[in-house]
């Protein structure tokens, strides 16, 4: 069984079906923390810059995540929701912001005028892609700070590497979440028109900055999950964490060459330069990309071990096709296609509900066309793979 008239078939039978939605943000602070609670972080209950456990009372178990109170245990122990964006940065420029006295009468200005009266303002405040769950006292500490790196590596929370400098007004954000918080920063400048930067002699650097983190951490199982979990609630993607759906996800049984059924679904592209996922690219040898697939595996296969597949397909410049595997040793065999010569790109995985494929990260060194295709082999012969695949042209 040839994978070319796999494709081919899939091909032939793809129907894309693009639907269009205004989100549908919480009409109130209090609904969009409640909502980022039990729908979002119901099922991950861990803080996003320390990675500590809480429950559902929203405490936290310091002890989980090695961090140690700067000042204040109490507020330590508690969670609060966090505006990785602060509210400052979009909303202190703002009528109701700057006004001695609120419109409605009711006080000052500020946060809480806005809050009252401002409708666009309330739309950027309760969106659920800008806000996180934190401990209390890095909350309260960070403030309203800009995000950038600051030299040496001062911790003052124990294990968990973020670093708060009161003096420059500055937090520097530990690794693992830089990419996370860059991508949050470009969805509100992209859906509102907010800068990077409160200072217009900074938004480019801002933008270098962002630009990097994005592409040193790319997309995750869990934010692509977060994300996925924002949009059933509140109705629209963060389109720089959006991985192209790769539908229809077929399989096939080795052991007969027939296709069978499946439920399994396939997301995956190639970020270039941290910008987003695209199922289809044209790209210069320049470009730092990272290409990736995720599998949503079939109900019935969940808990099963199985060998993540990963095959290339290549048309390389005045030379015939070529396909060819990735595999655990990082090799890059030629597949002669028959389907019992696949090997592993990652063997004997306990298949979660969400499977994670990073493919590849760095740059391009030829000019040319990939076609990548991934997916899984249970130890029953069902193999499970992409219908389209994340196509990748290499230009000068």
């Amino acid at each position: 069984m040839k994978l070319f008239n796999l494709y081919l078939c899939a091909i032939l039978s793809i129907h894309v079906h693009a639907a269009n939605s205004l989100p549908q943000i919480a009409s109130s602070y209090s609904t969009a923390k409640e909502w980022l609670y039990s729908k979002i972080y119901n099922e991950h209950n861990k803080t996003f810059y320390c990675r500590c456990d809480f429950n559902k009372d929203k405490e936290i178990d310091l002890t989980s995540c090695n961090v140690t109170p700067r000042q204040n245990p109490e507020l330590a122990r508690k969670t609060e929701v966090e505006h990785v964006v602060p509210a400052a940065h979009f909303g202190k420029h703002r009528e109701c912001w700057i006004k001695e006295y609120c419109s409605d009468g009711k006080g000052t200005g500020g946060r809480k005028c806005c809050q009252r009266i401002d409708f666009e303002f309330n739309k950027i405040y309760n969106d659920l892609h800008n806000l996180y769950p934190v401990i209390g006292e890095i909350n309260r500490h960070r403030s309203n700070y800009s995000w950038n790196e600051i030299d040496g590596e001062k911790r003052e929370y124990g294990s968990c590497d973020i670093e708060i400098d009161s003096n420059l007004k500055v937090a520097e954000p530990p690794e693992y979440v830089r990419g996370d918080i860059a991508r949050t920063y470009f969805y509100l400048e992209q859906t509102y028109n907010i800068p990077l930067s409160e200072e217009a002699q900074l938004i480019e650097s801002q933008r270098q900055l962002f630009t990097k983190w994005s592409k040193n951490d790319p997309v995750d199982a869990w934010e692509w999950k977060r994300n996925k979990r924002i949009k059933v609630t509140q109705s629209n993607d963060n389109p720089f964490i959006i991985l192209p759906t790769l539908d229809p996800a077929y399989a096939i049984d080795a052991t007969t060459g027939n296709y069978v059924d499946t439920n399994a679904k396939m997301t995956g592209g190639i970020d270039v330069n941290g910008m987003g996922y695209k199922q289809q690219v044209i790209q210069n040898l320049s470009g730092e990309v990272n290409v990736t697939g995720n599998i949503i595996v079939d109900p019935a296969h969940i808990g099963q071990i199985a060998d993540i597949l990963v095959v290339v397909k290549t048309i390389f410049l005045q030379s015939p096709q070529v396909y060819y595997m990735l595999d655990e040793d990082t090799n890059i065999p030629i597949w002669d296609q028959t389907l019992a010569h696949l090997v592993a790109f990652k063997s004997k995985v306990k298949l979660e509900t969400t499977q994670e494929v990073p493919i590849y990260q760095g740059t391009f060194d030829f000019l040319g066309t990939l076609e990548v295709y991934f997916g899984y082999r249970l130890f029953t012969g069902i193999i499970v793979f992409n219908g389209q695949p994340i196509d990748i042209r290499i230009i000068n």
